[in-house]
């Protein structure tokens, strides 16, 4: 998939339809930055939202892949591997697993070790106050790159209106959630509940 090539389509498109990149933020309920960065090739449009912004461009989602208006005889062959090419690598999902396995289990022993051994070091207590500070902020710091790599494993599906989407990453840490649900705002029907979130694996779009 070649992310440069799609941008430039995207550009292209949005222009002929005669609308700014803030026009287009605006009607997919998204930031003018995040159609900024589509347009230069450093992102790609989420998979909840491909669809919509086809339709708003006037272009078929093998096209919006393909990065080109597409001939009849083009199209046949191309949508095969459009499709497997939007689909998440399940050597990319196993990766992000087990480096969220990896992240929560060394935070959890980074707090344990500190808050058995250093009673036992008999330093001063400001030392003490110091050093038990500076690990609860490292372990909170590692929850940053923890929360993108989940975030980043599926999708979340609002109450209301079904539509599926990945949140900002300032919205999935803030949002209150439970084991698999979070308070967020759906872009679509702008409505906040509690989204189900729902992995990659599990929506059997893993290749």
């Amino acid at each position: 998939m070649d992310l440069i090539k799609i941008g430039k389509f995207i550009a292209e498109k949005r222009k002929a339809m005669h609308l700014t990149q803030q026009e287009l933020a605006n009607m997919l309920h998204l930031s003018e930055k995040t159609i900024s960065k589509w347009e230069c090739g450093k992102g790609f449009p989420d998979v909840s939202i491909v669809l919509e912004l086809c339709n708003i461009l006037g272009i078929t989602a093998n096209e919006l892949l393909s990065g080109k208006e597409l001939e009849r005889d083009e199209v046949e062959s191309l949508t095969d591997a459009n499709i497997i090419n939007l689909l998440p690598s399940r050597a990319d999902y196993n990766l992000k697993k087990w480096a969220v396995i990896l992240i929560t289990v060394l935070s959890i022993i980074l707090i344990m070790i500190v808050a058995f051994t250093i009673p036992l070091m008999n330093l001063p207590l400001w030392i003490e106050i110091t050093i038990l500070v500076a690990a609860v902020f490292l372990f909170f710091v590692s929850m940053i790159p923890l929360c993108a790599l989940a975030n980043s494993m599926g999708t979340f599906k609002c109450k209301h209106c079904g539509h599926r989407f990945t949140p900002k990453l300032t919205a999935y840490i803030y949002g209150v959630h439970t084991w698999n649900k979070r308070y967020l705002k759906c872009p679509f029907c702008q409505k906040k509940s509690f989204c189900t979130f729902e992995s990659y694996k599990k929506q059997n779009r893993i290749k």
